[in-house]
């Protein structure tokens, strides 16, 4: 569960107060976060064994992190709402590598360095007076270890190392 914010390119993803009220009467929650914590793929190079069956594992690699976060933008009118979607859409629009920051219940805040690998949509949907959104976003990490913001050591160097 991701209590706390989400910041990436220095945009907030997961704005609070959750309010339309309040200046910029428009805000944003992530409500799924699949691969932030796992997510990470092997490669395995293996060579075949000669006169026989099957294959030789040699190397187990660990891939990239795929991290995909869904979430919803809610606004006070139509207006403030398509101000929301532009400001996320700014922020997932880049080609960069940017620092995925988030905390959890407990924890200190957290980075993983992500790009944008698949593109931000924001789901149009025709409701009556509802100036409500989903967004889907996916990022990928290069590097798929999980990094405290604040030193920038390993945080779970158990089996991050």
């Amino acid at each position: 569960m991701i209590e706390g914010s989400v910041i990436f390119n220095g945009q907030e993803l997961n704005v609070r107060p959750r309010s339309t009220n309040v200046s910029p009467f428009w805000y944003s929650r992530v409500t799924d976060a699949p691969g932030l914590f796992g997510g990470v793929g092997k490669r395995i190079e293996s060579y075949p064994r000669p006169h026989t069956d099957g294959e030789r594992r040699v190397d187990v690699f660990k891939t990239a992190r795929v991290i995909t976060l869904s979430g919803e933008i809610k606004g006070r009118n139509g207006q403030y709402l398509r101000t929301g979607e532009r400001a996320l859409e700014t922020a997932f629009w880049d080609d960069d590598t940017h620092d995925l920051k988030f905390q959890l219940w407990g924890e200190p805040q957290l980075v993983v360095v992500a790009y944008v690998s698949q593109p931000f949509v924001c789901v149009e949907t025709i409701d009556s007076f509802d100036y409500r959104r989903t967004w889907t976003v996916q990022l990928t990490a290069d590097d798929p270890k999980t990094y405290l913001a604040s030193d920038g050591t390993t945080v779970y160097p158990s089996y991050m190392s």
